[in-house]
């Protein structure tokens, strides 16, 4: 059965209530999978759909960049520095948003540091992203840069539920 045909039996059982945990997802529900959706999009098998995933993120990242928006030079620009960190993208996916963000600013210090899923850090080619670094890491665990001028987040924590987003954003706190 479709997941279209099966969402509305899941929104009655969750008494039409959004999901507050991770496990309990109308992903899992209508799939019948185990896995979390970006556990399951990119096992093995599933190319296609990591792809699509990937290109879903590169269109949505056609508007106005945060750091066209912001004072970056104010914020983030007062150290001369070339070991720190500047700036930490937390779920960066493919890393566009800090490649366009390292055009636009190369000449700030320090280091710029994607982290993903491990098995989504792979599939990166990383002599195209230099200077930029990836990590993979589990934003459901510690964070493993700490101090760094910025931890940047984008469409992340719209995808988990109040529970899970405060847990990202406790791991961030503590590396601040």
């Amino acid at each position: 059965m479709e997941f279209s045909a099966k969402l509305p039996k899941f929104l009655k059982n969750a008494s039409y209530n959004n999901p507050e945990d991770k496990e309990n997802s109308p992903w899992k529900f209508t799939t019948g999978n185990d896995l979390a959706y970006f556990d399951w999009v990119f096992q093995p098998g599933n190319e296609y759909q990591a792809q699509a995933f990937h290109n879903h993120m590169e269109f949505k990242t056609l508007s106005k960049k945060l750091h066209e928006t912001v004072p970056v030079e104010e914020i983030l620009g007062n150290s001369t520095n070339e070991d720190i960190v500047l700036l930490v993208d937390v779920g960066g996916n493919t890393g566009l948003d800090t490649v366009r963000f390292h055009q636009a600013w190369s000449k700030l210090p320090g280091k710029r540091i994607v982290q993903d899923l491990p098995a989504t850090i792979d599939t990166l080619d990383r002599d195209q992203l230099k200077p930029i670094e990836v990590m993979g890491h589990n934003f459901f665990t510690e964070q493993p840069v700490k101090g760094a001028g910025a931890y940047y987040l984008k469409m992340v924590l719209h995808d988990w539920p109040d529970k899970q987003a405060k847990e990202i954003l406790s791991n961030l706190e503590a590396a601040l």
